[in-house]
Order: C-alpha cells, then structure tokens, then sequence
C-alpha cells in the first residue's frame, strides 16, 4: 500500500509545524520528545525518516510548500543525511536562516531546486501524479504562495493546501473541477482565513486532516472551519486531540492502523 501521511504534532504542548513526510506508530513517543524540546527539533525529521524505515540510499523528492520555517525548517537536515533527488518549491525568495540552510545543503549536494506553479504536473508512475493548482504568480502575502497540488493515486484524489488563503481558494476552484475530493489537507492548521464556505461545498472531501498544535496560541482550528467542515458531512482528524496522524490509501480506499478520534 502507498502511505498517504501527514506528519504533525501529537497532543503536548509544541510549536506548530506542518510537513507531509513519513512516520511510524512505534516511533510516537521517541518523536513527541524530540520535537517537545527546540534543540532537538533540527534532527526530528531525520529520526522520522530512518525509524520508519527510510535509508540514506534512497531517494526522496521533497515539496515544500512555502518558506516559512514551520514548512520548510529542519529540510536542510533530511537533505544532509538522505539522498534527495529532486527539490520542489514555490517561485519565491526568501532571505531567512532557515531558507539559507536549505539552499546550501542542496549546493552542497549539487541538488537542483525546480519552482512550481499552476498547472506544473509530475507524473511519479502510471499510478500516482501530482497536479499543481496554485499559485498562479507570487504575492507579498507568503502564505498566497503556497503550492496547493491535488495528488492522485489511482481512483483516489488527495488535496494538499499548504497556508494557502481564501483568494487561492476561489481561483482554484474557478480553474478546476475538483468535486469529491476523497482526502484534503486543511488549509493553513484550520485558520478562517480558508476552508471558506464556497471551497468545501465545491470539493466535498470525504475526510480532513488537520494539522494544528496543542493549545497552541493562534486558536487553530477556528470554530468557523470546524462549522464549514460539519456543514458538509466531513470526518474530521485533529492532530491536537489524535497526535500523529497516518493514513493509508490502496488507490480505492482510505485506512488507518490506528483508531482516531473525529472532531
């Protein structure tokens, strides 16, 4: 089975962070301390990657959504001990500590970093592609430059959102038919500055994932997302009430290992 994972934070009390990258039931409370503790924080995607398997030989391609560090920070280090192939990102500049990082690791490995945009497509195999819907061009506003890509693997549609704000919302689904989405990635840790009322009607996903800290101090999920979701029948996964959330997809359906709590 082809993993369809997000890897956020479990139920104590850590920064906020998001990244889709692998992970291992068995490995939850090695990783709650690691990212409870900020020095420890810059090897937790390494030690997510070589506990669930993932060996220095193989090879990664690596889509950061945006620069902000809760994206992007810690890359450097997966790109260090791993053997990256390939490095994606929005057609945006940054001049923070944690972009830098990253641009010299992918120096320091002669690894090419290729900007995406709207309508960009990556074919992986026969089953599985990746359709970029956003951004169109780039904003002042970083989080607008979020990549947002519908992953496909078989019959089955996975929409991931990154920050991307209610604007990206409206142009996407004025630009595309993405009726029945099967899996979203809630936009921007459940903020009401997306999930707008016109984007979840249009999509209809059968199951949210949201990635949010605990307690964490910007309020996220916002009551008014919560609302939206419920509105439309949506199962609801939180990674402040459930920890890590794994999902897994056979191309025909969605599964997880683990039973989790829905909102």
């Amino acid at each position: 089975y082809k993993p369809i994972i997000n890897k956020i934070e479990s139920p104590v009390n850590v920064p906020v962070r998001e990244k889709t990258i692998l992970t291992d039931e068995e490995i939850d409370k090695i990783l709650d301390t690691l990212l409870e503790r900020e020095e420890y924080q810059e090897c937790a995607a390494v030690a997510i990657l070589a506990y669930s398997g993932m060996r220095k030989g193989e090879l990664l391609q690596m889509r950061p959504e945006y620069f902000d560090k809760d994206h992007i920070g810690s890359l450097d280090n997966v790109i260090d001990n791993f053997n990256v192939k390939k490095v994606y990102t929005p057609n945006q500049k940054d001049h923070s500590q944690h972009y830098n990082n990253l641009l010299n690791s992918c120096r320091n490995k002669n690894i090419e970093i290729y900007n995406l945009q709207k309508d960009d497509k990556l074919n992986i195999d026969k089953n599985i592609s990746i359709h970029v819907l956003s951004p169109s061009y780039i904003q002042d506003n970083s989080n607008s430059n979020s990549i947002v890509f519908n992953f496909k693997f078989k019959d089955m549609d996975f929409l991931f959102t990154g920050d991307c704000e209610e604007e990206n919302e409206k142009q996407i689904i004025s630009s595309y038919n993405l009726k029945d989405v099967d899996f979203l990635k809630v936009a921007h840790h459940g903020s009401s500055s997306s999930s707008s009322n016109e984007f979840i009607k249009e999509t209809r996903p059968s199951i949210a994932a949201i990635s949010c800290g605990y307690k964490n101090n910007y309020g996220h999920p916002h009551k008014s997302t919560i609302d939206t979701l419920k509105k439309y029948n949506v199962n609801i996964f939180r990674t402040d009430i459930n920890g890590d959330l794994v999902f897994y997809s056979d191309g025909s359906k969605i599964f997880t290992t683990k039973k989790y709590k829905s909102n």
